[in-house]
């Protein structure tokens, strides 16, 4: 069927890349990523249809007076099942539906479902049907396997907001972050049966439960996602065990959102905030942490296994491998695919968060303090002038883990107070708001097994320490896109909301600006057009520094200097501020892809 976004054309090449053309990463790449474990490989994004030609767009505009039908793009793909078709299904929350990926023509086309979910966020199987967890309405829809509703699973004037689902014997388990909580429902007759849990850090107990699947015993795994742990129970739900916890070592979790269990018992956790998954062994024992090869992941969420290579018969190779499908939300957004043996052995280089950072860790040697100090490597050393770019220079997220708080926002929104104690820089947020370095100051002090990032009032529940400053109920990532007030995010000086001023006061006018928050996405350039000096010939086209879009489809890029920027392309601001008309594209750019790239080049 049609796709209506052709904005993105050039963002569906972004799950273009064949599964055939993978490479097998075995040792040390460059940049310093770790190798995978013996015998484990990783494919890449799934292919998802080609990209069309320009011949064959030149044919079909003159046949048929348009263009030819893009590909779906995926923008946030949540979760994927697999089929015994090879037919995949997958749950994409930016496209807000639910997709059937065809294994013959590697081809995405909507699953046709009546009546549609509003918000799609979760799938999961069901018996001669699927579980559909739609976000918009607060419910489970049950469809049969024709596409129509069965039943709903919801819970009328009580707190109930879905994450995930899982059928488990003839009910449905499904996940409340509302209450903490699973809500166990009849699969029947939709009727409400039990809850399970409350919000708490104790065995049974919960802090924000997302992802959950059942074993070929029928024992239910729970990601518990602030508890950075995974809960196991019986199909009764009674409390197995618990597998993780929170920190940064190997087997221990930072942000679990989904799980997965082999035939054979391997489990399968994705972590978020170590952008990897982690593999145990049946007995809970880890083994590997999956997907810092690139491509990397960066967000990874919803996690399928299978037997067999998607879209490809069985083969005398598969027979002791398993396919790891992972929904990769960020960095090339697509199903990223791993082939995983199971008699991999774990690598014996030492883990950090799922990763092995090539920075050394300065912070808890002796000899480690002209890192960041000036002078001698004493603790009397000379004190950093500016810390937070010292912290950034290994704090990047390549070479050693990245904080996702925005550096230098102004704490002014009445849901956020900063503890006394907790020290500002020049008001704003720094490193060491919440990070208390001092400590690895002390003589004699060794890395501490809990805390390790050296948070302060550290507690095992992330939530509480998250409450030091935020009020619960506004517990979420603030879009300063999306926010009139949003200018204290990026600018240093008052801006005037509808009225772009002379001077951008940007914290940093190049694209570092940006990618505080943001990772640098795929670009079909050859050397990328990030930081690119633009040509004398099309600056005309392009425009200054402090450009901003004219009327709508006759706009002026910005640049910084005569480089290229995120916001060249991105427009960055609410809809109505700087000039802008009602409402912003998609990818906020600041014209519709086709006619983007027009704007600069030629043509000829």
């Amino acid at each position: 069927m049609p796709s209506p976004l052709k904005p993105l054309a050039f963002v569906g090449l972004l799950v273009a890349l064949a599964l055939t053309a993978c490479r097998d990463h075995r040792g040390a790449l460059p940049g310093g990523d770790p190798p995978l474990p013996p015998d484990t490989v990783n494919l890449g994004n799934l292919q998802c249809g080609p990209t069309p030609d320009s011949t064959s767009a030149a044919v079909a505009r003159f046949l048929f007076g348009t263009d030819r039908d893009d590909p779906i793009p995926l923008i946030k793909p949540m979760q994927v099942l697999t089929r015994d078709n090879g037919d995949l299904v997958i749950c994409d929350g930016g496209l807000a539906r639910v997709l059937r990926w065809d294994a013959a023509s590697a081809s995405l086309v909507d699953l046709p479902l009546s009546p549609p979910p509003a918000r799609p966020i979760a799938i999961a199987d069901a018996p001669a049907g699927l579980l559909v967890v739609d976000a918009a309405s607060r419910a489970v829809i049950v469809y049969q396997a024709d596409g129509r509703q069965r039943t709903r699973l919801e819970r009328p004037g009580q707190e109930l907001d879905p994450a995930g689902a899982v059928v488990v014997q003839d009910q449905v388990w499904v996940t409340n972050t509302a209450g903490h909580s699973i809500e166990r429902f009849d699969l029947a007759s939709g009727k409400h049966l039990a809850t399970i849990g409350q919000r708490g850090d104790r065995p049974g107990q919960f802090g924000l439960p997302l992802g959950l699947c059942t074993d070929h015993a029928g024992q239910v795994y729970v990601a518990d996602m602030l508890n950075a742990r995974v809960q196991v129970f019986t199909p009764a739900g009674k409390h197995v065990r618990t597998i993780g916890g929170p920190g940064d070592r190997p087997g221990a979790f930072g942000r679990p959102k989904d799980v997965a269990v082999a035939a054979d018992g391997t489990l399968f956790v994705t972590d978020a905030a170590a952008q990897c998954v982690q593999v145990f062994s049946p007995r809970g024992q880890w083994l590997a942490a999956l997907g810092r090869q690139q491509p990397a992941l960066a967000v990874p969420f919803g996690v399928s296994v299978l037997t067999r290579m998607p879209g490809r018969a069985a083969a005398a190779t598969d027979r002791a491998a398993l396919y790891v499908l992972v929904a990769e939300q960020l960095a090339d957004p697509g199903i990223r695919v791993f082939r995983w043996t199971p008699k991999s052995a774990p690598p014996t280089r030492t883990v950090v968060s799922g990763k092995v950072w090539p920075a050394e860790n300065p912070h808890w040697r002796s000899t480690g303090c002209a890192t960041c100090h000036a002078g001698t490597n004493a603790p009397t050393t000379a004190p950093v002038g500016n810390v937070d770019a010292a912290c950034i220079r290994c704090h990047d997220g390549v070479a050693g883990p990245a904080d996702p708080h925005p550096l230098r926002a102004v704490p002014t929104d009445g849901n956020i107070h900063v503890p006394d104690g907790w020290p500002l820089t020049d008001g704003r947020l720094g490193c060491l708001t919440c990070h208390d370095i001092a400590r690895h100051c002390d003589p004699g002090v060794a890395r501490p097994a809990r805390n390790p990032a050296m948070l302060r009032t550290f507690t095992e529940r992330p939530l509480d320490f998250c409450g030091s400053c935020h009020v619960e109920s506004t517990f979420e990532r603030w879009n300063p896109h999306d926010d009139a007030d949003g200018c204290r995010a990026c600018h240093t000086g008052p801006m005037r909301f509808g009225q772009a001023s002379g001077d951008s006061k940007l914290f940093d006018p190049s694209a570092r600006a940006c990618l505080r928050c943001h990772v640098e996405h795929w670009d079909y350039a050859p050397g990328g057009h990030l930081g690119q000096a633009v040509p004398p010939d099309m600056l005309p086209r392009a425009g200054g520094q402090n450009a901003q879009s004219g009327a709508f489809g006759t706009p002026r890029l910005p640049l910084h200097g005569q480089r290229i920027a995120c916001y060249t392309c991105h427009d960055p601001h609410p809809a109505g501020s700087a000039g802008r008309g009602p409402g912003l594209l998609a990818d906020r750019l600041r014209v519709a892809q086709p006619q983007l790239c027009g704007q600069c080049h030629s043509s000829q």
